[in-house]
């Protein structure tokens, strides 16, 4: 995020003094983000001399660590920010899609006029789109905490171009494929704070078992992702190549994972439970409410 924020979101002197930079970055499932793209590529197709126009959709998570970067870095105005689309205009903060309208129509009178079930469709084949194009699988988890029965889905993306093994065992433990044994049903045993959560003992829950799919455990694929952000997903060990079916999310980055633990994926929906999640309380690490894993499986787009 803080890279897509310096690419993005600095002051910057438009290449041409007379034309405008607009940079529209929203949540790919809010239609106001496509209501504002949408509106902003017409314009520009007949204004290209004085306004050019990036978007970037993002997935909720990303969308929500991007939304507090801003606050972080720019403070102020961006504290203001209720929607689930922001505009920037040559790097400096503009506001949503709804003053981008306002803009659009006073500087080039450009009215939108279609209705909101039209860009309610576009929504979803763009998110469709957005989620189908990265070549990768994604699986859900849907998850209760303690006596309250709090309820919440995460949706996962999973890296199966650069860990296909540990993506398969991962999703075979997701959908029982394999060893009529899975996730469903099982707690997650440890949580830090700041830290991760761990769970995947499919045994008895103690978190002193680790199977893989196959029955054995395997070993370490590929360290080339990194513990860089909130919510990747990766696989506990008890040393090297010892792979089976326990597994952790970040709350943080958490670099000195690197090297050491297999990240293999990352959660893209269900920011404010993996905040639940973190807030639980724990003795000892280890979780005092039941967090549990009531469902899970393929998770296909919309």
């Amino acid at each position: 995020m803080a890279d897509l924020f310096q690419d993005y979101v600095v002051d910057r002197t438009p290449a041409c003094t007379n034309k405008t930079f607009v940079m529209i970055i929203g949540r790919v499932q809010d239609n106001q983000f496509h209501i504002g793209q949408l509106s902003s590529k017409i314009v520009e197709r007949y204004h290209a001399d004085v306004i050019e126009v990036s978007t970037k959709p993002l997935c909720e998570v990303d969308w929500r660590a991007f939304l507090l970067h801003c606050k972080t870095v720019m403070q102020g105005i961006t504290w203001g920010i209720s929607t689930e689309t922001v505009v920037f205009m040559d790097g400096v903060y503009f506001g949503d899609s709804y003053k981008l309208l306002d803009w659009l129509h006073d500087k080039f009178e450009y009215a939108e006029y279609r209705p909101l079930p039209l860009f309610d469709a576009i929504t979803t084949l763009e998110t469709r789109e957005f989620f189908s194009t990265k070549k990768r699988s994604f699986v859900f988890m849907e998850i209760t905490i303690g006596e309250s029965q709090f309820s919440d889905r995460l949706v996962i993306e999973l890296c199966d171009d650069i860990c296909p093994i540990t993506c398969r065992n991962f999703r075979d433990l997701c959908t029982n494929d394999t060893s009529g044994k899975g996730y469903s049903g099982t707690v997650f045993h440890r949580v830090v704070k700041n830290g991760w959560i761990q769970g995947g003992d499919i045994v008895d829950g103690s978190g002193g078992n680790s199977v893989a799919s196959s029955g054995d455990e395997f070993d370490d694929e590929c360290f080339a992702l990194k513990h860089d952000r909130r919510g990747m997903l990766g696989m506990a060990n008890h040393g090297r190549n010892t792979c089976g079916s326990q597994f952790y999310f970040t709350f943080s980055p958490t670099a000195w994972m690197d090297k050491k633990l297999v990240a293999f994926g990352r959660i893209v929906t269900g920011w404010d439970l993996l905040n639940a999640l973190e807030a639980v309380d724990a003795m000892n690490e280890r979780p005092i409410e039941s967090c549990r894993i009531q469902s899970c499986g393929v998770w296909l787009p919309p």
